[in-house]
C-alpha cells in the first residue's frame, strides 16, 4: 500500500509540474486598428450637375455598383442605356429594375423597372427616385429579369453611360 501511494504521490507532483511549466505568460501588446483592403471611397453626387458614374456594365441576374454615394439633394435622376447582353442566353426581353439603398442599412429606398421588350434593342430608361431626405447615402442595386417567355436561364443586360442629376433640399 505504501509502494502505491508513493507512485500515486509522485505522479501527481508530476503533472502539476507539467502543467506549471506548460503555462504560456501573456504580454500586453499595441493594438492594431484593422485594415481594410478593396474598400472604395464614398463618392458624391453633386446637386445641380450632370454626373457620370460609369461607361460601361454588363452584368448577368443582379449587380451593386461597389461605390457607395452620397446624394448631395432629396431627388436623385438617372439615365442611360440599357439593352439585353450580347451574352444573355434567355430568350425574349428583359425588365430591368433599379433600386436605390441605403448604404448602411441595406433597406430599399425607392424602385423602378423599364422594360426592353427584345435583343437588339436599346432602351433609354429615364428614373427619378425620392430618397426622403437629404443628404443620404446609397448604392445602386440592377437586376434584369425575363420579360414575357423564360427559358430558365439568368439574364444579362448591358448598362452604358449611367448618369446622375440631383436636385431638391
Amino acid at each position: 500500500m505504501k509502494r502505491n501511494s508513493k507512485k500515486i504521490f509522485t505522479s501527481f507532483i508530476l503533472a502539476i509540474l507539467l502543467n506549471i511549466c506548460n503555462i504560456t505568460p501573456v504580454f500586453a501588446s499595441e493594438v492594431h486598428p484593422i485594415q481594410l483592403t478593396n474598400v472604395t471611397a464614398v463618392k458624391t453626387l453633386p446637386a445641380g450637375e450632370h454626373f457620370t458614374i460609369l461607361n460601361t456594365l454588363t452584368f448577368k441576374d443582379t449587380y451593386t455598383l461597389a461605390s457607395d454615394y452620397y446624394v448631395q439633394g432629396r431627388w436623385l435622376n438617372l439615365t442611360f442605356g440599357c439593352s439585353v447582353a450580347d451574352s444573355d442566353q434567355g430568350i425574349g426581353g428583359i425588365f430591368i429594375t433599379v433600386k436605390i439603398l441605403d448604404a448602411a442599412t441595406g433597406s430599399v429606398l425607392a424602385s423602378q423597372t423599364e422594360a426592353i421588350p427584345q435583343k437588339g434593342i436599346i432602351g433609354y430608361p429615364d428614373m427619378t427616385f425620392d430618397l426622403g431626405s437629404f443628404g443620404r447615402t446609397i448604392k445602386i442595386f440592377f437586376d434584369a429579369s425575363s420579360y414575357g417567355e423564360s427559358n430558365g436561364h439568368y439574364r444579362s443586360a448591358t448598362i452604358t453611360n449611367l448618369r446622375s442629376y440631383v436636385f431638391g433640399d
